[in-house]
């Protein structure tokens, strides 16, 4: 008769094997995904620049408008009456130097 320790061994083991099979299959599906990506943007390249491009000028309406755009002050609000129990929003500017510390590097390591 196995022990309760052998039985928790026997679950975490299959445990890792069904994990590890999981993310064999989303490297599998990534990769496959990857190369129909490539394969789009090889014969179609004008049209997937400007999809980039309309995606990079999307992104930088969207940062502009956070980090530039002054708040809007609204004396009622539905968020004043739980505004004491939120978390302390970063400045602009604590904002701009997280991202412009953190986006450098995360492309050099895509890179």
């Amino acid at each position: 008769m196995p022990t309760q320790n052998t039985r928790m061994g026997q679950y975490a083991e299959a445990a890792k094997d069904e994990a590890k099979g999981m993310y064999d299959q989303a490297c599998d599906r990534a990769s496959e995904t990857c190369r129909e990506t490539e394969g789009m943007v090889r014969r179609n390249p004008g049209s997937s620049a400007l999809v980039t491009f309309g995606i990079g000028f999307g992104v930088g309406l969207l940062l502009t408008h956070i980090l530039v755009t002054p708040p809007r002050r609204r004396t009622s609000s539905w968020i004043s009456k739980y505004r004491d129990h939120l978390p302390e929003m970063p400045s602009r500017h604590e904002l701009a130097d997280a991202i412009a510390k953190i986006l450098p590097e995360a492309l050099a390591r895509h890179m």
